[in-house]
């Protein structure tokens, strides 16, 4: 099923040098095996406190995020948390996602042609989805929300993101020692009896992971869902087939994960060593940006890229980033946007955009 999407051309290249803002090397990455390298290799560093990394961040103030972590400690503490993000974890809350979002649907439907389709659906769907899967009360969500937006949007200015950071702080510092003391059965109760109690894991890193854990995937979920509804509206016939077919949505969602690679800045690198990309030697110390958006677009490994294709056989896309990183949540978040179309197109058989430009979507035509 081939439909043509307003894409802008995108034309990966060879590696291409470049200086960065304090006058060290960049180097941008930009074809599909080139980035597939780059994210997989032992001697392209995430540390943003390394010189050299494109974006540098201080951590003597915070403690580091998983995604900020190099192996071995990346792959300790990643170890802990796989189980719960697995495929058997996310597909035993699917019946409650499912009930979430045809919950969202009639509410919207209750509220008339003026439903927001990002506040009243994309964003509390995203929000659920995570509670769900960690036990988090569904109360906590929408403030959850609030925050995880508030930190993903660079337009704002470091008091107003320092703000957010700290409640979030205070609160996860809260959900661990809950759990410390009253441990149930979810993921942070584990890890609090297990890792926490071995001193395998420190206090503080195991407040940063749930920190990252609740947060990572609000933000580009609810986008994504809003972006591929979007989308969608200009295919019907992937609509029909989404709604009568249900791997047909999980096509769609890497299909639109491809197309719009929403999160084409999160694989930052900085070289340690080393490293042969693309017939050029990045040295140590060297800055690396893989553009995953243009990696995803790479004709050498998909045939027109700018089509909309839900037959494609594989689509090895980036999306979810690749190698060690590869996203942890990304079983949860193909499970619930493919959730998101599949009800919303069946139980909304109307559906238009806004009349402005720039306007959330709407509901209408109930």
């Amino acid at each position: 099923m081939l439909e043509r999407i307003d894409k802008r051309p995108l034309h990966p290249c060879p590696p291409v040098r470049a200086t960065g803002p304090s006058g060290a090397s960049l180097w941008y990455i930009s074809r599909n095996a080139d980035v597939r390298k780059v994210l997989s290799c032992p001697f392209a560093s995430s540390d943003p406190s390394k010189p050299g990394f494109p974006e540098p961040e201080d951590l003597d103030s915070r403690t580091p995020f998983l995604i900020e972590l190099d192996a071995p400690r990346h792959a300790d503490l990643r170890r802990l948390v796989l189980p719960e993000f697995g495929t058997r974890s996310v597909n035993a809350i699917a019946p409650r996602i499912e009930a979430s979002a045809q919950r969202l649907v009639a509410a919207m439907r209750a509220s008339g042609p003026t439903a927001s389709l990002r506040d009243d659906y994309a964003r509390p769907l995203a929000s659920l989805a995570i509670c769900h899967l960690l036990e988090v009360p569904e109360l906590e969500g929408p403030w959850l929300t609030e925050i995880a937006t508030t930190l993903a949007d660079d337009s704002l200015d470091a008091d107003a993101q320092g703000a957010a950071f700290v409640a979030v702080s205070a609160y996860m510092e809260g959900v661990v020692d809950d759990r410390i003391t009253r441990p149930g059965s979810d993921l942070f109760s584990r890890l609090a009896k297990g890792a926490l109690a071995e001193g395998s894991i420190s206090r503080a890193e195991l407040v940063a992971l749930a920190i990252l854990l609740l947060m990572a995937g609000h933000d580009t979920n609810a986008k994504m869902i809003e972006l591929g509804v979007g989308t969608l509206l200009d295919h019907p016939r992937a609509v029909a087939w989404i709604v009568s077919t249900p791997e047909a949505a999980f096509a769609a969602v890497d299909e639109l994960v491809r197309l719009h690679s929403i999160a084409d800045d999160d694989g930052f690198r900085v070289a340690t060593g080393d490293i042969e990309v693309g017939g050029v030697r990045i040295k140590a110390g060297d800055g690396i940006v893989p553009l995953v958006r243009h990696a995803n677009h790479d004709p050498a490994v998909f045939e027109d890229p700018h089509l909309f294709d839900l037959d494609r056989n594989t689509n090895a896309h980036l999306g979810f980033g690749f190698g060690p990183h590869l996203c942890l949540g990304r079983p949860l978040a193909r499970l619930t946007q493919a959730t998101a179309y599949r009800i919303l197109f069946s139980e909304v058989p109307g559906l238009c955009q806004a009349s402005k430009r720039g306007e959330p979507l709407t509901v209408s035509g109930w």
